[in-house]
């Protein structure tokens, strides 16, 4: 449906606006100051926007960042305690990590609570 209707858009709705503008005299004159100033202040909004968005971007990109180089360190470190240990805190972190890749979640550990074997033991 959606493509029937893109198609009546171009090859009828548009032609006959184009030829009912350039052959019909109805609209007013444009006011080029007007204009000018309207496209001006919405360049300003448009790139002010884009710019905060931007920003939550980095914001959500920084935190999911610190969150995975602390699983890193966890990891690391209790390889400093005992290799049984870090193998167990590699099972948790392992099977945390296939849940995210295996749902699509990126934001999984923000938004679910841990439900892992090893911590309801």
């Amino acid at each position: 449906m959606k493509q029937f209707f893109t198609l009546f858009l171009i090859l009828i709705v548009l032609p006959s606006l184009s030829w009912i503008y350039y052959n019909f005299s109805i609209a007013e004159p444009v006011d080029r100051v007007f204009l000018s100033i309207s496209t001006f202040l919405y360049s300003i909004f448009t790139g002010f926007f884009i710019s905060r968005q931007a920003s939550r971007f980095n914001r959500v990109r920084e935190t999911v960042t610190r969150f995975d180089g602390l699983m890193s360190n966890i990891y690391r470190t209790s390889g400093h305690i005992s290799a049984s240990l870090q193998t167990e805190i590699g099972i948790v972190i392992k099977a945390h990590y296939e849940k995210i890749f295996s749902s699509k979640q990126w934001n999984y550990h923000f938004t679910k609570k841990i439900n892992h074997a090893v911590f309801n033991a």
